[in-house]
């Protein structure tokens, strides 16, 4: 088991959109959040239809500008 080094409460703040490619038309909204985020955002395979894209906000954002 892993234990964050630091607390929830002091890392930034982060949102989190799930898509499901199988649906028809997801994987092109996914690429389209994707571009819009640009350099704040990722994108996380959660499995072979499922991606995450993480979104960062708060601090993270002000650093990243």
């Amino acid at each position: 088991m892993f234990a964050p080094k630091r607390s929830i409460q002091d890392s930034d703040t982060y949102t989190l959109v799930i898509f499901d490619i199988c649906i028809p038309g997801i994987a092109e909204w996914l690429h389209h959040e994707r571009a819009k985020w640009q350099r704040h955002s990722d994108t996380e395979a959660l499995g072979q239809n499922h991606y995450a894209l993480i979104i960062r906000s708060g601090r993270a954002w002000e650093l990243t500008v």
